[in-house]
């Protein structure tokens, strides 16, 4: 261990361990678990700061005006219920606050305007798991922040606040239900209207049943303010999502690259055509059996696209039967690896002799080779 990854007591604050940065001479100072109410008088030479897991309820005005220094402040894990308007003055240059799982309550104004307006550099801020219900605070002054992580819970409509217009440069969003409360009903055309400059966008464990285009005249009004943004990554794992309505794909940005829809309830639909123009490196939807095997008429989905992600899910296909569903037997097999026969169960094998089978290539010649047999084994004549 280094002189400059060495832990020990502070001289300030005995209870607190502290590690010196040898190049700045600023501390590094962990307070985690200590049962501490209040936050103590601290030196301004400081620049990184965690509180987590304490039992403070209570931000008085003031309490870091000395830390013009701080760059990173962990309030996560306590009982913080209250803050004044001057809790926060004197961070100026603070880059990451993390004020997860505590007490914050819209209707005390907690998290107001005023409460913020010192944090005019925030890059990064964490509220998730507080008792915000559906309101979302005013973040209009954080005009500085890239990375948001929240909850999202709304009774019927999920709507992005209008204050996030101001933030510019907002890029990060992190919504999911996997690591904070997300519960959205619906999308609508509002949904994110206000932050088309998004390039993360997490949904994960929102609870999700569907994605739909639209009706009637507004026909691709439920989604269209995705393709006015600059997303390059979605995350929608452990939703409920069984199909998507067909068109609605088309309307994702063109920056989009990764999708991961890992843990859902797809089943086969006339939605695949439309995956075929999206313009994706890497599409994950791994982990589906436990959900398949709930259904009335389930089917096997295997999509294997790194091997060292899926090998679960094929060892599991070469144990499950296809399952009939509305007379129709469904079974895709995309394998990355090479398999041999003798790996395979019978009715697998029959199946491959019998039917379409392709195995993805390893050159760029078979790549559009592969994509164009894909087209072909999913016209309507060749489906199974």
């Amino acid at each position: 261990m280094t002189a400059d990854e060495r832990h020990e007591r502070c001289y300030f604050l005995k209870k607190c361990t502290c590690r010196q940065n040898q190049v700045t001479l600023l501390f590094f100072v962990d307070c985690s678990g200590l049962k501490i109410k209040e936050i103590p008088k601290l030196p301004s030479n400081i620049e990184e700061l965690s509180f987590k897991e304490n039992k403070i309820q209570f931000i008085p005005d003031q309490a870091f005006s000395d830390m013009t220094n701080l760059l990173k402040l962990d309030l996560s894990n306590n009982a913080i219920n209250v803050f004044r308007n001057l809790s926060f003055i004197g961070l100026t240059n603070l880059r990451s606050l993390n004020l997860q799982n505590n007490r914050l309550d819209e209707t005390m104004a907690n998290l107001n305007i005023h409460v913020l307006k010192p944090l005019e550099n925030l890059i990064h801020l964490n509220i998730k798991h507080n008792l915000f219900g559906n309101f979302q605070p005013n973040l209009t002054l954080m005009v500085s922040l890239r990375s948001l992580e929240m909850d999202f819970i709304s009774i019927d409509t999920g709507i992005i606040s209008e204050s996030f217009y101001s933030m510019k440069r907002l890029r990060e969003l992190d919504l999911s239900g996997l690591t904070g409360n997300c519960s959205v009903r619906s999308l609508t055309n509002e949904s994110f209207k206000y932050i088309p400059q998004i390039e993360n966008l997490s949904l994960s464990g929102c609870r999700i049943k569907h994605i739909n285009k639209g009706v009637r005249h507004e026909y691709n009004a439920q989604i269209k303010y995705l393709n006015n943004t600059s997303i390059q990554e979605i995350l929608g794992d452990s939703n409920r999502l069984q199909q998507i309505e067909l068109g609605t794909v088309l309307f994702m940005p063109n920056t989009l690259d990764y999708v991961s829809a890992r843990d859902n309830q797809f089943t086969h639909g006339p939605y695949l055509w439309d995956m075929l123009h999206l313009s994706l490196k890497t599409f994950n939807v791994s982990h589906m059996f436990t959900f398949h095997k709930e259904d009335e008429h389930p089917e096997n989905v295997v999509i294997i696209l790194y091997s060292y992600w899926c090998m679960f899910e094929y060892n599991m296909g070469r144990r499950e039967r296809i399952y009939e569903r509305s007379n129709e037997n469904v079974l895709f097999l995309i394998f990355i690896d090479q398999i041999t026969s003798k790996e395979l169960p019978l009715h697998i094998l029959e199946l491959e002799q019998s039917q379409s089978y392709i195995e993805y290539p390893n050159d760029e010649y078979g790549d559009t080779v592969f994509w164009e047999q894909i087209t072909q084994v999913l016209s309507p004549d060749s489906l199974y």
